[in-house]
């Protein structure tokens, strides 16, 4: 089976193959891929905030990165939103990482591995925390890379859970259960911005 057909994704995907977000195309223009050097420096950042500020600075500076890789800015008011998602799964990830005493040792693990996508099981314990900080980078980038290019008609809220949902797929498929699900309230109210 081709990797086209496993990657394939019918709600953000065209009918030419180009990338939809929000239902509107793209630029055709594939985005520079990030260096492994920038990958490593952003993960390794990440595994030494020990705060919450220290956190949501180092998100900021992947957000950054991820905007540069898009070639244009991300919107303040997406940055709000997409920052306030990515902090609470930075956070989620970060207690993964450091979990408390009680916890058994192949719960992180498990997760981790859930959480990359990939199998970790021949590799040291810190070498599985590093992968697993530089999956959250990869995530983190790619949804700051699809929010700069997302449509600034869109609400602010819908570009930032679209570009969380989509980046998450891709570099980290366990983050979806790791991220908090809005509640009913909030749902509602991104679909109301949508249709007005």
């Amino acid at each position: 089976m081709s990797n086209r057909l496993l990657t394939y994704n019918p709600e953000t995907e065209g009918a030419e193959g180009g990338l939809l977000i929000m239902g509107a195309p793209t630029r055709a223009a594939q985005p520079q891929p990030s260096t492994e050097l920038e990958e490593l420096e952003l993960g390794s950042a990440f595994l030494e905030a020990t705060s919450t500020s220290e956190l949501a600075s180092v998100v900021n500076r992947i957000l950054r990165h991820g905007a540069l890789l898009a070639g244009k800015p991300i919107a303040s008011q997406v940055v709000q939103h997409l920052g306030a998602r990515l902090n609470r799964a930075g956070q989620s990830v970060r207690t993964l990482l450091a979990p408390p005493a009680g916890r058994s040792d192949t719960a992180p693990s498990e997760a981790m591995e859930r959480i990359t996508g990939a199998e970790l099981e021949g590799l040291s314990d810190e070498d599985k925390e590093f992968e697993t900080a530089r999956a959250f980078v990869r995530f983190a980038m790619e949804a700051g890379r699809l929010a700069a290019r997302a449509p600034s008609t869109q609400p602010p809220a819908a570009v930032a859970t679209a570009a969380a949902r989509v980046a998450a797929r891709r570099h980290a498929p366990g983050l979806d259960f790791v991220q908090l699900v809005p509640g009913f309230r909030a749902r509602r109210a991104i679909r109301r911005q949508s249709f007005a």
